[in-house]
Order: structure tokens, then sequence, then C-alpha cells
């Protein structure tokens, strides 16, 4: 007996074999056996052909193939009986990025073999414990889908645990590398099983204005216009590289660089110039808004507590196509009960080696983005007596003047709170928020969307703590050497 299955080619492994001429085979006589396959005479027909499989069995070990197994047609699995059974060890490709080779040992008719499931843009990228740096991030596959986030607070799944107590009355979550606009961080309840809005994310916070006011001029705008009320902040060099800038009728475009300077194109003195990419000569500026790719929100819990936390993104159109994120940095707020000494020192360090010949020549090779730092430091001294023994003072900061709202720090604890902190994420392997300057609520949610008010980093080297007077855990006044937190990019 004798049958034949071919099939269009195809890299899908849902295309199933057709049937073609089959029935019973017999000995013509003498001569060599043979098969013949392809365009055979007279026929004149062009056909490419990218392959051909045969195989044969009898149930002996003479007229069988080593390693092959012929079932009885009507058992015929289509197409998992039909495919080759030599593996190549080089890789034969599967679908979707697979991949099959043999590298040793026999195999059995039967094996199954479970591929985990991936993607090329993975959503654990987002946690700094799995990849340190947003430069890669996860995206989905358009931005017609809203994404969702979540993290839970015990060793139980979202939606499955217990309502817990947050380590600080505050919270923050940082969020990078990200693409869209709007967001919402939001809050889940176990004993009402409940999802319920906590901050409102607008990455455009306080960058967007109306008519009259910027000028476009091809691939750049400038703030030239005729609106004295219009929105004023001062914008560094290069601060809006990466983020979104929109116009009117939601026209997205990617802003390449800006200049230093005011947005109220009223003013006098240095106006800020933006260059963007994509320019099509027909962006309006009727309306103008900056999408900051990089954020921090954070707000005050007021005493209540939750099992678990989530970013929702809802759909909405990006210059990219697809909703991203970089990174995303879950935090309590510790605030500073004491402030640091003055002389805060903040750094920009490049990423590029240079290598220079003994002609004074030189030549550059970008290695990694540039990163900021800050350096800080308590030079001054803490008095810790009111922080211990049998009635400590009771001196505290709170966030919020609102219902609820808890102390999130004591006055005087400050180098054991650092020490602490410090030993908490084991210096530089989990990141840290640096915030220089919080507004205590009410409103108690806030969104930090320009770079002065944040940094995202890690802490650069160890934490010492030097007793300047007093005995030991009763009255010590300490001095914390300099704190340095350096970027991540």
């Amino acid at each position: 007996e004798a049958a034949m299955w071919y099939r269009a080619r195809s890299l899908s492994d849902d295309s199933e074999y057709l049937a073609g001429p089959s029935g019973s085979a017999n000995d013509a006589g003498s001569g060599p056996d043979s098969v013949q396959w392809g365009t055979i005479a007279p026929d004149e027909s062009t056909v490419s052909w990218y392959e051909f499989h045969m195989t044969r069995g009898g149930g002996t070990a003479v007229t069988d193939y080593a390693g092959s197994s012929f079932e009885t047609l009507p058992d015929m699995a289509n197409p998992d009986d039909l495919l080759a059974i030599v593996h190549s060890p080089t890789g034969v490709y599967v679908t979707d990025g697979v991949y099959v080779r043999a590298t040793g040992g026999p195999a059995f008719e039967g094996d199954e073999h479970e591929i985990g499931v991936d993607s090329d843009f993975p959503v654990s990228r987002v946690f700094p414990a799995v990849f340190p740096s947003p430069r890669r991030g996860t995206r989905t596959v358009d931005d017609s889908s809203s994404a969702h986030i979540a993290v839970a607070y015990d060793s139980k799944s979202v939606l499955t645990g217990w309502n817990s107590q947050p380590l600080s009355d505050a919270m923050a979550l940082a969020i990078l590398g990200a693409n869209w606009r709007t967001g919402y961080v939001e809050r889940y309840n176990a004993s009402t099983n409940t999802w319920s809005t906590v901050v409102t994310i607008d990455m455009a916070e306080g960058l967007d204005w109306g008519a009259n006011n910027w000028i476009r001029t091809g691939a750049t705008i400038r703030a030239a216009g005729t609106d004295a009320t219009a929105t004023q902040t001062y914008l560094e060099p290069n601060e809006l590289a990466g983020a979104t800038l929109e116009f009117a009728s939601s026209k997205l475009r990617r802003i390449a660089r800006n200049t230093e300077g005011s947005t109220r194109g009223t003013l006098d003195g240095r106006k800020t110039v933006i260059t963007f990419e994509g320019a099509d000569n027909t962006e309006a500026t009727s309306t103008v808004r900056f999408w900051m790719p990089n954020a921090v929100v954070w707000w005050n819990n007021l005493g209540v507590a939750a099992q678990g936390w989530r970013l929702r993104i809802p759909a909405q159109d990006t210059v990219d196509g697809d909703l991203r994120v970089g990174s995303l940095v879950w935090c309590n707020v510790h605030a500073f009960g004491t402030p640091y000494s003055f002389g805060r020192a903040l750094g920009q360090e490049h990423g590029v080696q240079v290598v220079e010949a003994e002609d004074r020549t030189y030549r550059t090779r970008t290695l990694a983005p540039s990163r900021r730092s800050v350096t800080i430091g308590w030079s001054d001294g803490v008095p810790t007596c009111n922080a211990s023994g049998e009635s400590p003072d009771p001196d505290y900061v709170k966030l919020s003047s609102s219902s609820g709202a808890r102390p999130v720090a004591s006055s005087f604890d400050l180098p054991m709170t650092l020490r602490g902190l410090a030993e908490q994420v084991n210096g530089p392997a989990l990141p840290v928020v640096y915030l220089p300057r919080l507004e205590k609520g009410p409103p108690d949610a806030t969104v930090l969307n320009r770079r002065r008010d944040f940094l995202v980093g890690v802490i650069d080297g160890d934490i010492r703590l030097d007793t300047v007077q007093g005995s030991e855990n009763e009255n010590e006044f300490i001095r914390v050497a300099q704190l340095t937190i350096e970027e991540v990019v």
C-alpha cells in the first residue's frame, strides 16, 4: 500500500498536508526499486519543489529505515506522522522563532516538548530586579487595547491575597521610558474585590498650551506668540529629548532636542526652540503638548490598606503605534526627618569611550547614554538623643493634613533610617527614587514630570555614620558622610 501527501510551501505549523494519490503497490517484476517525483514527461508544467520526504516500513529490520515507524493509513495523523524523521544538527525552523536541532541521544515516537510562552518585549522587563535598565522594557502589539501591570503585597497573586498596610503612608511610582500620555495608578481592595483609582497620570502635566503661543518653522517650534497668560516654565537644554510633541488634531511627533528658555512667547529674554522628527509641514500649533517619557507619581494613602497595585494604561494613539514602558519602580516614600546640609552636588557623566593616539588624535565610541548623579550629606550632624530612650521626642513629619494621614518620618532618627534603607535595597542592587522637594497635601496625589524634580538611581558606595559626641545608643550626635545616587539609564 502506498500513499502521497503534499502541501504548499509555508513556515506555519498550522498548514496540513493534502491527500494525493493512494492505493495498492504491486511488484512490477525484475529491475531496481525506484521512486520518481516531480514533473514527469510528457507534462511540461513549471513547478518549484522545496522538500521531498519518503519513508517505508514493513515491520522487519531488512525493509525498515532505522528509527522509522509507518502507521497504517487509517491511523495516520495529519500532519504529525508525515513530517521528516531525521533532524538536522544545525537546526530546522519550525515556527515563530522556534528551531529544532539534534544534539545527541535517541528520540522516540510520542516524545513531546513544551516551549514556554515568551515575547520579544516581556512585561517582566519593567521590574528592575529582572532587568535593571529602562532601555528595553515592554510594549504592546498596538495602541488600540489597554495595558495593565499589577503587583501584589504578599506571596499571593493580585486578587487572591489579603489587604496589607504599606511600609509608609506615602508611596511613589517611577515610570521610565513611556510613550503614552494618560494612565492610572489603581489600588485593589481584597475586602470588596474592587479596583479604585488613586492617581490619574498625565505625562503632559503642566506642559500644554493653546493657540497664540508657538510658531512653527519647518521641523522646529519656538515660543513667540501673543498669549500673555500661557503656561510659563523654563526648560533646560535637551530636557525634552525623546518626548512626544502633540500638535492640533492629535498629530504626534517625536522631539529630537530643545534649547533652554521660557515657554511663554510674550516674555522677554531667551525663548526655547524645539526640534522634532517626521515633519510634513502640516503641523498646526493651536495645540501644543509635551508628553514626557519619564515621571514620578506619589500619593498619600491616608491610612488605607491594600492588597495590590496596578498601572492601567488605556488605549490611546502614540507616536510609535504601541504602548511602551521601560521600567516601573514601586516604592514607599521615606521623608528626611532632618534636611541634608547645604552643598548638594549634581553631576552629569558621559558614556563615551575615548582612545587617544600618540599624535593626540582621538577616536570616540558611545557605550551608554549620559547619566546624572546627586550627592548629599549631613555634615552638620544629626542629634539622635530625642529618637531613643524611654520617652522619645514625638516630633514627626507628615506629608498631608488630610484626615487619616499618618507620619512618614521622625525628626531625629535619620542616620539609622538611612543605614536600614541601604541594607533593604542592598546598596546598588535595587534602585531608589530621589525626590528633592515634596509639597504637603492636599492634594494627596502629585505627578512630577520634570527631570529636575526626581532622579531614579542606585546608591553608589557605602553608608558611613560618624559619632561626633555623646554616649552610644543614648544621646549620640551623628554625622552622615556623603551619599551618592547614580541614575539608571
